[in-house]
């Protein structure tokens, strides 16, 4: 495959040649590569293909899946920042509806630890069908929210709220500014920092965006399939924790059928802010480059020094209630809305080697990473999921043994 480099710092060169040399993984499709250091880019590649036949070019996006959620997140770090919202106030503030159900104690940094404890609601195996309808009925959703009971008592267990985190964070911004997270993302984030990255693409842009292929098990032990497949089964069932909180029905939910629940145009102008934004290598990148420089980047300041840094401390590391993986579960540190430095069995740290680094990722492989240490951050898309990260782990230790020669 073509690997096409719109620029490469003197010293980054190594890691170009290692894009070049694995871009065979990214599969049926393409991705892309992109680190900002002291606030300027050092390394922009990209290669594969968007579709058949197509390569991938500089304004090609990708489905950020998970990734997201830091998109989402941001926006109420924003708001956080000019005062007007308060993590430890209750969710109900700012929402007086959503307090029905025994949620008046959910606070606002429980929403953003996935502590709150509200997995689902009422009627969301009705409304959110697999072929992506009802997905931006966006009152319809908050009615639900509001009406849900809770799962645990807040703060007390902590859970991955696959879904509910993102329609939780955009109520809330909804309910402050009059715009939910995709509007509110754009015009105050996107727009000032010259972000290729939406949370509801519109129709005009959707053409950038790669369709998504499937995960694929290309290159890993059998025993990583049935691994996942064991996993994806307690996902689908609506009884359990796990499938409320992916919205399973009918024995699936929308990760069984990413290639055509994504490839609606519906599902993608759609703000569905915890899984459906969209954004090229670059505009990660320069996300989290603004909170490696402190909250301001090429002039613009979003963020205070102390927000950031407040939005940036692990909070909570204990086991996924969703999970049944027992004693030996890995415990993911999450900060206020990101997730902190952490390494699986066997594997190097996922966000490098600076423990203070944090950031967001995708099913599939997307992730965004930044590390206020050294002042560097990440962005690493991809349209074909994988259930492997070698290939961003590698492009990570090549960055920062560039790093250390340059030093």
């Amino acid at each position: 495959m073509d690997v096409v480099t719109a620029y490469v710092a003197k010293g980054f060169e190594p890691v170009r040649a290692t894009f070049a040399d694995h871009t065979a993984e990214l599969g049926d499709g393409g991705g892309a590569f992109c680190a900002y250091v002291d606030g300027e880019p050092v390394v922009d590649v990209w290669g594969g293909q968007i579709r058949p036949g197509r390569p991938w070019r500089a304004g090609n996006r990708a489905v950020l899946m998970s990734l997201t959620k830091g998109l989402a997140t941001l926006c109420v770090q924003v708001l956080v920042d000019r005062g007007w919202v308060d993590v430890d106030a209750p969710v109900s503030t700012y929402w007086p509806a959503f307090a029905a159900a025994g949620k008046a104690e959910v606070l606002v940094r429980h929403v953003l630890t996935h502590t709150a404890g509200v997995l689902g609601f009422p009627g969301q195996r009705e409304l959110l069908q697999l072929d992506g309808t009802g997905w931006d009925d966006y009152e319809a959703i908050a009615d639900g929210l509001a009406a849900a009971t809770l799962s645990w008592t807040p703060g007390t267990s902590h859970g991955y709220h696959a879904l509910t985190y993102g329609w939780l964070l955009s109520e809330l911004v909804y309910r402050v500014t009059g715009q939910r997270a995709g509007g509110f993302f754009h015009e105050e984030i996107a727009v000032p920092l010259g972000l290729d990255t939406r949370i509801g693409t519109p129709p005009a842009e959707q053409p950038l965006v790669a369709p998504v292929l499937p995960f694929s098990f290309a290159g890993l032990p059998p025993e990583f399939e049935r691994l996942y497949e064991a996993r994806q089964a307690r996902t689908r069932d609506p009884g359990t924790l796990a499938g409320q909180a992916f919205a399973a029905r009918d024995g699936a939910t929308f990760l069984d059928r990413v290639d055509t629940f994504f490839a609606g145009p519906g599902v993608l102008a759609a703000e569905i802010p915890s899984v459906n934004g969209t954004s090229t290598a670059r505009g990660i990148a320069r996300l989290f480059a603004l909170l490696a420089m402190g909250g301001e980047l090429d002039g613009v300041r979003l963020l205070s020094p102390e927000t950031v840094a407040a939005f940036s401390t692990v909070r909570v590391k204990s086991p996924d209630a969703l999970s049944d993986d027992g004693p030996g579960a890995l415990l993911v540190p999450r900060t206020l809305g990101y997730i902190g430095n952490f390494a699986a069995p066997g594997q190097s740290p996922r966000y490098g080697p600076t423990p203070e680094a944090y950031g967001a990722e995708g099913g599939g492989g997307e992730i965004g990473i930044c590390d206020p240490v050294n002042r560097v951050s990440i962005g690493f898309v991809r349209s074909h999921l994988a259930m492997s990260g070698a290939f961003s782990a590698r492009l990570i230790d090549t960055l920062y043994r560039c790093l250390a020669e340059r030093s």
